[in-house]
């Protein structure tokens, strides 16, 4: 099941915040499950899939919603009053898959987008991990904090360094690669904010010696001639 949107911004805000209301039940169901877990259950990431939630920020020719800014920030109030967890994992989520499929090349949007359909993503927004330019991309190593919904991601996108003998930074890179290619370290334990952490899925994937096509790289300096983006740049409020 794919979710379409209306392309009139009022009726898609509407459209947008009924799916909130369709998947309340689910959602609160599972709130219980996901605090004895620390993630969330399959059944509440399912429903903000197959809701279109997940594709609220990606643009409407990858099968998104391409909200404005403030619809965006209208859909995540409305479900953060139901469950805060949930929240703040719908927003990471549709952030995580929308942001590196503007810039990426339709060779790599096709092997993301497995039948057209949008990815379950993560991210990881700071540069710590390390890339070595090889022969058609780069070798990319490293460790990174708080990608939050990893759990239940295919994609993950996360930033990295290459820089010189001397150590100096040349270049920064945004890469894109396969969870199943990191390593979780469940170790997000915060006394006294169990809920709005655990509930998260914030754990720290590391990635060892992951082979990344530069087809699968958004270089962010120095910045490439334009046009930036491949496509329609998602609304990031």
């Amino acid at each position: 099941m794919k979710a379409t949107f209306p392309i009139d911004q009022v009726k898609k805000r509407k459209a947008l915040l009924n799916a909130v209301e369709e998947v309340r039940d689910i959602c609160v169901a599972g709130a219980e499950e996901a605090e004895n877990n620390g993630t969330l259950p399959e059944a509440t990431v399912d429903a903000l899939e197959q809701s279109g939630l997940l594709a609220m920020k990606l643009p409407t020719e990858l099968g998104g919603a391409e909200a404005d800014p403030v619809t965006q920030l209208q859909v995540i109030e409305a479900m953060t009053r139901i469950d805060p967890a949930t929240g703040w994992v719908m927003m990471i989520g549709a952030a995580s898959i929308a942001s590196p499929a503007v810039f990426l090349p339709d060779e790599a949007i096709s092997q993301m987008f497995v039948g057209g359909r949008p990815p379950r993503a993560a991210g990881a927004l700071m540069p710590t991990g390390h890339a070595v330019p090889v022969e058609g991309g780069y070798r990319v190593s490293g460790r990174w904090s708080f990608a939050s919904g990893i759990r239940h991601s295919q994609w993950l996108s996360a930033g990295a360094l290459v820089v010189d003998e001397g150590g100096a930074v040349v270049e920064r890179l945004s890469i894109v690669f396969p969870t199943k290619e990191a390593v979780i370290h469940d170790n997000w334990q915060v006394a006294g904010d169990r809920k709005s952490t655990r509930l998260n899925s914030s754990h720290k994937p590391i990635s060892y010696a992951v082979f990344c096509l530069k087809k699968k790289t958004i270089h962010h300096s120095p910045p490439p001639p334009p046009p930036l983006t491949h496509r329609t740049r998602p609304h990031v409020p």
